[in-house]
């Protein structure tokens, strides 16, 4: 598939696998790069969402390099378009090889950092994580290591391909890598802010915008959360739309729709729940 169709044929596909499965709502989620699928769906078709509960959840949103001021992925951004080629390869490397065992949102960046950088928790810490890790999860922390050590070995001697062109995508770095309704995120957020005021003057229900932060995000750094954030300040965002911000303490890129931080688990409570 054409990079330039990604995009459109999620958004084709989607309604039609929904309508297949005989699910008439959804709730949204998405993480990461994740991001700029949701904001499309939502864009193109939010008939999709329940009309008494409307809800989508960011979790470590996705922002373009020229927001954030990651260096690394503007130096990625301008590599020759061959080279990408080989994302998934480092990749892989880096997790399997350089440090195993890590969430794989942040790819070999975030392994190459936490290789370098040194935790020393207290006992209290560790009991609080080790409680943290049965409950979410049903095992203890060092179980958990192990499967994630066998996880990402299995997943990478499959064909990880795909994630070139996935980088490409979250890079905008070639020809064809729009991200249509959110080019944009400001407008983006403009647009759906219209859409539902006009929602809330027909007697719909207020969209409801969960945005789940990190405490600390090498993939988009302080400055791509916080612009993400004010895209959705009330101003922008009118009658129709009501957003919580929530940062996660002691989470990162990839561990803020963890099973043991318990913001999924309240994502899904809230989606189930009556709206008062």
């Amino acid at each position: 598939m054409a990079l330039s169709e990604r995009i459109p044929t999620f958004v084709e596909v989607i309604p039609q696998l929904l309508a297949h499965l005989k699910i008439k709502y959804i709730s949204l989620a998405s993480q990461s790069a994740g991001t700029i699928y949701a904001l499309n769906l939502l864009s193109r078709h939010s008939e999709m969402l329940s009309p008494t509960n409307p809800c989508v959840t960011f979790f470590s949103p996705w922002a373009h390099q020229s927001h954030t001021g990651i260096s690394f992925l503007a130096l990625a951004a301008i590599l020759p378009n061959p080279l990408l080629d080989h994302w998934n390869q480092i990749t892989g490397f880096m997790i399997n090889r350089a440090q195993p065992a890590f969430a794989a949102s942040g790819g070999a960046i975030s392994a190459a950092r936490s290789a370098f950088k040194s935790k020393t928790a207290t006992g209290e810490q560790k009991e609080e994580e080790e409680r943290k890790c049965l409950s979410g999860y049903g095992m203890d922390l060092e179980m958990k290591k192990e499967a994630e050590n066998l996880q990402f070995k299995y997943l990478f001697e499959e064909n990880t391909r795909g994630a070139n062109d996935e980088a490409r995508l979250c890079l905008k770095s070639t020809t064809g890598t729009s991200w249509h309704a959110c080019e944009n995120y400001e407008e983006c957020v403009k647009s759906l802010a219209e859409v539902w005021e006009r929602k809330i003057q027909e007697g719909a229900t207020q969209l409801r915008v969960n945005i789940i932060l990190p405490e600390e995000d090498i993939m988009v750094g302080e400055k791509g959360m916080r612009y993400f954030d004010e895209c959705w300040k009330k101003e922008a965002c009118g009658k129709g739309i009501d957003v919580k911000v929530t940062k996660l303490k002691g989470t990162d890129h990839d561990t803020t729709a963890s099973a043991s931080e318990g913001a999924i688990q309240a994502m899904f409570a809230e989606a189930m729940a009556p709206r008062s």
